[in-house]
């Protein structure tokens, strides 16, 4: 057993290229794709051409640990020192510590410094680990702490890495490598602990223990992290060691299909040797954040509003946003004063300093100018204040809240209109706006499971005369606003042709390149739902009804579908002033035209949004692979109010138990919010025919009281 790990271990190490995630073959590959800026401290020990072999990952400001024998690819003797990446800048190698147990490993090279060989005399191989130190400290990038717990068997990990790619059920060949570059994660359990080392199993999706995103790292992508999420943090609690067969007779040409099996360096073990080495007291020290006497919620009482101040890019970057508006990056222009980067009218002054933070913030805006006060201790109220101060506000709209299968709270306020009986009550009818776009990715994803689409499908296979620079646009990147697209191309109740409307998309230039940002299209979706009339062969409501509303008894949601009392639908108000009903502007017989369909405009109730949100979280819609893509975070939102953003949601907080799907919908009347914690069995729904940014706040505070009970 020793000479045959000796024997692969050696082809592993010359290998010429570095194999990535082996995933499920029965789940959509694009779900497996990782976004690098989400996990800078996760970095290739060494890039030949454009493949990145072996992995390691930064656990102190100038400290990084990989797998022992993947330190034969850094030279130390060359006339330059090795240069590491990590977060798009070098770092130049200072020293290499390998584990002491572990044994002997030295790469050889010829005279232009290229590896040709290598000695490998492994004395325990459950300590193939190393220790990377940098010649200085790593900017703007927050190490990984360590898990230092035992518990590790049973828990879920992360896996993180480059190169090859291919399923359990093919398996690959090593000498017919699939490598397109991109950095990809899985998710696995821990099995068992072998000597030193951390064991689990490549399970085939029928196992009862297979994970949605089942994977396992190629032998090439040695040094790779598994992460532990504990107290919503990241830690790292094993490193990439090897992988093979249990029976130790599969055929090492064709590896890693299911069964395969992982080890990876258990971290638990060895805290006082990288403490030892490090030689500070505790390895995943953080750096000092200069914005931290900034950092906070300053709430302008008069108002009702929040202004939240915080970090990003590992407390590189101080931004401010409130409720309903996306984030704004900072820019010192004094001393502890700040201007929008985007935006040098609007300025932030800092004022009162006590105990290290400031206890007001001053904005200054060309309408006017609102002092704002730290909230020192967040305030938390039940649901009877939080009923209280709405009305109080003169809140205007419904507000519904369910945990574990009951309404625990559902209210109506203010007036639908200005008739003598025009107050809302529970059963009025609002324009939920941009929360149309998850039921039009839900249209999509319908049409998935039927086989008639694909989310890889491009424009080019729905419609005429996309011209070239729109031409690789896929259904995927629509739905994730990463299509480069802009944001309208009209007004919401224009009269439009299909024929107008597409020739003014095709004709805009791109905000961005394809693929590459995130940018929030309504035209995006308007696209999305032609897309699912051609597909469906029926108007995008007549579907939505028949696949969605009319089976979960929906009766009350849609366009001109639902027979709507006379005054069931709220009017919207602006100032005081009373609009038309959405349903009364400017629609064809179809519903509102092409700048508004299928990206908003939408009618429902807060029960009828429940029975949506009760159906998803129970698999009623999709199945439990297909809603867990319509839930996941397939796209980073830079700069938008929520970090990531699924196929018509929001979402937050991923990978903790606190997993948040959201959208808000807002227009010159209506303001609206859907917050769903699938894993809590929360739905919080708030639906005001008032336009005001407080409304964007209510959810927020009503989540607070729940998760805090």
């Amino acid at each position: 057993m020793k000479f045959k790990l000796m024997v692969l271990f050696f082809t592993i190490i010359l290998s010429t290229t570095a194999r990535s995630m082996i995933i499920r073959h029965d789940v959509n590959p694009d779900l497996y794709l990782a976004n690098e800026n989400e996990y800078p401290a996760v970095f290739p020990v060494h890039i030949n051409d454009k493949r990145k072999e072996c992995v390691a990952t930064l656990i102190a400001p100038r400290w990084a640990i990989t797998a022992g024998h993947c330190t034969v690819l850094i030279n130390l003797t060359g006339k330059q020192p090795h240069q590491l990446l990590i977060n798009n800048q070098h770092y130049a190698v200072k020293s290499v510590h390998i584990h002491p147990e572990f044994g002997e490993v030295k790469g050889l090279r010829d005279e232009n410094d290229q590896l040709i060989d290598m000695i490998l005399n492994p004395t325990n191989m459950s300590y193939d680990v190393a220790l990377i130190e940098l010649s200085q400290y790593v900017n703007g990038v927050k190490p990984i702490g360590l898990y230092t717990l035992k518990n590790e068997v049973n828990q879920e990990i992360l896996m993180l890495g480059w190169g090859d790619f291919t399923n359990g059920k093919s398996g690959t060949i090593r000498d017919q490598p699939v490598n397109d570059g991109h950095f990809r994660k899985a998710y696995n359990f821990i099995d068992g602990i072998d000597d030193n080392y951390l064991a689990f199993t490549f399970d085939p999706p029928e196992s009862s223990k297979t994970h949605e995103l089942e994977g396992v790292n190629g032998p090439g992508d040695s040094g790779g992290p598994a992460l532990i999420l504990k107290d919503k943090k990241l830690l790292i609690a094993g490193v990439s060691s090897r992988g093979y067969y249990p029976d130790d007779v599969a055929d090492y040409e064709l590896e890693g299909k299911y069964g395969w099996t992982e080890n990876y360096v258990r971290i638990s073990t060895i805290i006082s040797w990288i403490k030892k080495v490090i030689g500070q007291k505790a390895a995943n020290a953080n750096a000092i954040n200069s914005f931290k006497q900034y950092v906070g919620d300053y709430v302008y009482e008069p108002a009702g509003i929040t202004i939240t101040v915080f970090t990003r890019d590992d407390h590189t970057k101080l931004f401010t946003s409130v409720p309903g508006q996306e984030p704004y990056e900072l820019k010192a222009v004094g001393k502890d004063t700040f201007v929008f980067k985007t935006d040098e009218a609007f300025k932030l002054e800092f004022k009162n300093a006590e105990n290290g933070v400031f206890k007001e913030v001053t904005a200054f805006q060309p309408h006017g100018t609102i002092t704002a006060v730290r909230n020192v201790k967040p305030e938390i109220d039940d649901l009877s204040t939080i009923d209280k101060k709405l009305t109080d506000k003169g809140f205007s709209g419904v507000v519904l809240v369910a945990q574990n299968e009951n309404i625990i709270f559902h209210k109506a306020y203010g007036r639908k209109n200005n008739q003598n009986n025009g107050f809302n009550d529970i059963n009025t009818v609002f324009d939920i706006g941009s929360i149309t776009k998850q039921f039009t990715a839900a249209g999509i994803l319908k049409l998935s499971m039927q086989n008639k689409i694909s989310t890889s499908d491009k424009l080019s296979k729905y419609f005429e005369a996309v011209p070239r620079d729109k031409g690789s646009i896929t259904i995927h990147q629509l739905l994730t606003h990463s299509s480069g697209l802009i944001s309208d191309v009209g007004s919401d109740y224009e009269t439009i042709t299909e024929k107008d409307f597409l020739n003014r998309v095709f004709n805009s230039p791109l905000v961005s390149q394809i693929g590459e940002k995130f940018n929030y299209s309504n035209v995006g979706y308007s696209l999305l739902g032609l897309i699912v009339e051609k597909a469906s062969g029926m108007d995008y409501e007549t579907f939505l009804n028949v696949e969605f509303f009319k089976p979960l008894k929906m009766n009350h949601t849609g366009y001109v579908i639902p027979t709507w009392k006379k005054n069931e639908v709220a009017n919207g108000f602006t100032n005081e002033v009373e609009a038309k009903k959405p349903n009364e502007e400017n629609w064809s017989n179809q519903g509102p035209y092409l700048n508004l369909k299928a990206n908003g405009g939408l009618l429902t109730r807060a029960s009828d949004l429940l029975l949506w949100s009760q159906a998803i979280q129970k698999n009623a819609v999709f199945d439990k692979p297909t809603t867990f893509e319509f839930l996941f975070p397939h796209f980073q939102a830079d700069d938008f109010i929520y970090n990531h953003y699924g196929y018509g949601w929001g979402v937050e907080n991923n990978d903790s138990d606190e997993k948040l799907i959201l959208h808000g919908g807002t227009s010159e009347f209506f303001a609206t919010d859907l917050w769903i914690y699938p894993d809590k069995n929360i739905t919080i729904i708030v639906l005001s025919n008032k336009s005001e940014e407080y409304v964007y706040s209510i959810a927020r505070k009503i989540s607070k009281t729940l998760l805090e009970m």
